[in-house]
């Protein structure tokens, strides 16, 4: 397991409320007062590396550790706790569904098959109640890489959310998750992406890339550490690399601030911007990291899909 433990000042309020957000946004549970835990993965030792910093520069003390469990507690014990909160999750999403549309529409039909099969003749309005719950399903944290967790409940949830449909002949939701978990295959994934594209599109395009441990390595003469914990351009305060380069960088670009946007949330696992394109950059990037071979291919097919996400922004903001 990858475990975090902090301590927050008592003020200012919203420091702590922010952590705790962040943390049920990345799934991870609760042992003891501020202990959490997540699977001992390559993803989850960055996110809580990131969440370390941002309690550090907001006052806080905290530290991260693998663990592994000698007594009280066992890896069972452990997916139970995993599977209860996610138990919640799914539940609660299921019973808001169903109450939103008795609800708004008391005068509702079963269909046949499960007892959460409706038919409603008011479709565009029931269509936006759908959409809000699937939203709402696909956001919560991904499957951990935890034996069983979460695997019943997520059934569940997802089959009551998908039972929410306008009638016989609407198409079926995707019934994937927010986003597969793709544990140790993560590697420079979005913002390292996002980064080394930048540099190569506006500051070197000869720029080399060495992909290193941060912990271990010795860093040369003339290279720059980036995204990661305590390197030379890293998450600053609320900001992601990406923003903090363009920061550095004097780039107010317009093409450039929704990309950054975008990155943001995905990186972060938050929904601050809120970008309706951020879903589908998601799947575009995880279908490179499934299908390409090494870092380099990553960075080489992301670049064409940022280039192209660059194209866009720019021309939407010159209709504006």
């Amino acid at each position: 397991m990858a475990a975090l433990a902090y301590q927050m000042p008592p003020s200012p309020s919203n420091l702590r409320v922010k952590a705790w957000r962040r943390l049920q946004a990345l799934g991870a549970v609760p042992l003891k007062n501020s202990v959490y835990v997540l699977p001992n993965s390559g993803g989850s030792v960055e996110d809580f590396h990131w969440l370390l910093k941002e309690i550090v520069d907001g006052g806080g003390e905290g530290f991260m550790c693998e663990a592994r469990f000698l007594a009280g507690l066992d890896d069972e014990k452990v997916v139970e706790i995993f599977n209860a909160a996610r138990d919640a999750d799914y539940g609660r999403i299921a019973e808001e569904a169903m109450a939103a549309v008795v609800g708004f529409f008391p005068g509702f039909r079963r269909c046949g098959g499960g007892a959460h099969g409706w038919i409603s003749p008011f479709e565009p309005a029931q269509e936006k109640i759908n959409d809000r719950y699937r939203n709402r399903f696909l956001q919560l944290p991904p499957r951990q890489k935890i034996r069983r967790c979460g695997a019943r409940s997520a059934r569940q949830g997802r089959k009551s959310v998908e039972d929410l449909r306008p009638s016989e002949g609407h198409k079926p939701w995707h019934r994937g998750f927010r986003r597969q978990d793709l544990g140790d295959l993560k590697g420079v994934y979005d913002e390292r992406m996002a980064c080394a594209w930048l540099v190569r599109r506006f500051v070197d395009a000869e720029a080399a890339f060495r992909f290193v441990d941060a912990g271990t390595f010795a860093k040369g003469e003339g290279e720059v550490l980036f995204d990661v914990f305590e390197g030379d351009l890293a998450h600053e305060g609320d900001m992601c690399t990406l923003e903090v380069m363009l920061g550095r960088l004097g780039m107010d670009d317009p093409g450039l601030v929704p990309i950054a946007e975008i990155i943001y949330d995905i990186d972060l696992k938050d929904s601050r911007f809120g970008r309706e394109e951020t879903a589908g950059v998601t799947a575009v990037i995880d279908g490179i990291v499934l299908s390409a071979s090494d870092d380099l291919a990553w960075i080489d097919q992301a670049s064409q899909m940022f280039d192209r996400l660059y194209a866009f922004f720019k021309a939407q903001n010159k209709l504006v």
